[in-house]
């Protein structure tokens, strides 16, 4: 099963520039764009902040990017429409896929929030891969 965390790019300066209204009516919209740009089958939540979490059930790894690739591009190719204003919006995200029948979800959650953390780390609008021997290991508290 592929798993992806989607997090927006510059979510506070969207906040800051735009306010907190329009922050969440980005939120809103990007669930609804992630949602189209995802199989029927796939489920996409907010995860928590300005991040998304999408399970693609029957994914290899290759096919997981792919999907997320295809998402971050139905995100970025046109701004969010939201009253008078338009929101330009990117988005990261990171890929991971579980294997069966081996399933720790603490293991899974932190390799792709790793992928995540590499993305952002890369120049973020991209997708990144967990692949243990290429992720920076995050900052440390």
């Amino acid at each position: 099963m592929g798993l992806l965390i989607v997090d927006i790019d510059h979510c506070k300066r969207i906040n800051d520039t735009c306010g907190h209204r329009v922050g969440d009516e980005v939120l809103k919209n990007l669930a609804v764009k992630m949602t189209a740009a995802l199989r029927l089958y796939d489920p996409v939540g907010r995860w928590g902040g300005e991040e998304f979490l999408a399970l693609l059930p029957s994914c290899t790894l290759n096919e997981a990017a792919a999907v997320a690739e295809r998402l971050r591009l139905h995100v970025a190719v046109e701004k969010l429409a939201l009253g008078q204003l338009a929101v330009a919006v990117t988005v990261r995200v990171g890929v991971y896929t579980i294997q069966w029948p081996t399933v720790d979800a603490d293991v899974a959650l932190q390799a792709v929030d790793r992928a995540l953390y590499e993305a952002r780390h890369k120049g973020r609008n991209r997708v990144e891969i967990y692949d243990p021997a290429s992720v920076a290991d995050p900052p440390s508290a």
